[in-house]
């Protein structure tokens, strides 16, 4: 370890320092603490959003099944996106998301499915966001609404094995069983579902 006397010998900092005098000191303060400022504003701004994200994203929802969370980080990295791309989607739609999973958590169904269909108005391929209402329209038994919302995402990520489960499972509330079986047995054969999600194919 150096000695720290190497700083009154060696140091190129501590002269310069001293022959400024104390207005140029006073005005580099000035100068510097302001941009500091704006520096940790833009900080705390740009994570604001995911911790926030993160504390709505732990709530414990009763419609959804298996780990909703673990398949939402599984797909936003399937995703054929830049990370840019990503974050400014995630930015975008943060209030949607974040709304609708509050209410969610409020038992309040309904309202969050119509949250997510206002956005997705807007943005169809925010596939994020698709897989959420994909979630409710299949707990509220919007079956065709579901089955849509896969197909968007399966188009995109084509091995996405929650999208497969949650389509299997529309199609076969649908009395579509020729064509449930396959989403189903693909969604179990991934290896990818949740184990109570696993389970809940081999039954259906």
């Amino acid at each position: 370890m150096r000695d720290i006397s190497i700083w009154s010998t060696q140091s190129t900092v501590a002269p310069l320092i001293q022959r400024r005098d104390v207005n140029t000191l006073l005005f580099l303060s000035r100068t510097a603490l302001p941009l500091l400022a704006a520096l940790f504003l833009a900080l705390a701004d740009s994570t604001a959003p995911l911790a926030a994200e993160s504390a709505v994203t732990s709530t414990d929802d009763a419609a959804t099944t298996g780990d909703t969370d673990a398949y939402l980080a599984r797909l936003r990295a399937a995703l054929p996106q830049s990370w840019l791309q990503r974050e400014f989607q995630r930015q975008r739609s943060f209030p949607a998301f974040a709304h609708s999973r509050q209410m969610v958590a409020k038992g309040q169904y309904e309202e969050a499915f119509e949250e997510l269909e206002k956005y997705l108005a807007s943005d169809p391929d925010d596939l994020v966001i698709q897989f959420g209402y994909l979630i409710l329209a299949t707990d509220l038994k919007r079956y065709r609404a579901a089955i849509d919302a896969a197909d968007r995402i399966l188009a995109s990520v084509p091995d996405f094995a929650p999208a497969l489960f949650y389509r299997g499972l529309a199609r076969a509330a649908l009395g579509e069983n020729k064509e449930a079986l396959p989403d189903l047995a693909a969604a179990v054969d991934s290896k990818a579902l949740a184990p109570a999600d696993s389970q809940y194919a081999r039954r259906s």
